[in-house]
């Protein structure tokens, strides 16, 4: 069984929102719930982190294409903000307090709840592939 969503959004919070609760109202049925948050939670992460940070204009889309099968659950978020590769940023350490008031969570939490990440910067886009 193999199954595949493509969705577009504005860049803004609220649509982060509404797509990733679309998301996981379309997959609970597929995967069940637990593998639907964890969707959930690492879209919330990373289309927050390109609203808030990508300097994405107004008028631009972030697309999101997933790919799902029993086993796994592949999707690939793009957009047209600055390139920036979240893989070379460096992890938080958890046990510090003061280091965790400057961000990172969101993409310590994709990286360690993902099977694999992957970026490429092309033709002017950001694509984060992730499986999960």
């Amino acid at each position: 069984m193999k199954n595949k969503m493509f969705l577009q959004m504005r860049p803004d919070l609220k649509e982060v929102d509404r797509i990733s609760s679309d998301i996981y109202d379309e997959l609970v049925p597929i995967v069940g719930r637990e593998k639907a948050f964890i969707v959930e939670l690492v879209v919330i992460e990373a289309c927050t982190n390109i609203v808030k940070h990508g300097c994405i204009k107004e008028d631009s889309q972030i697309d999101i294409e997933l790919s799902i099968n029993q086993k796994n659950i592949e999707f690939t978020i793009t957009d047209e903000g600055t390139p920036f590769n979240p893989l070379l940023k460096k992890l938080p350490d958890l046990s510090n307090l003061e280091e965790l008031k400057n961000g990172g969570i969101g993409i310590y939490l994709i990286r360690n709840l993902s099977k694999k990440v992957s970026y490429k910067y092309s033709e002017g886009k950001n694509r984060l592939k992730i499986l999960l």
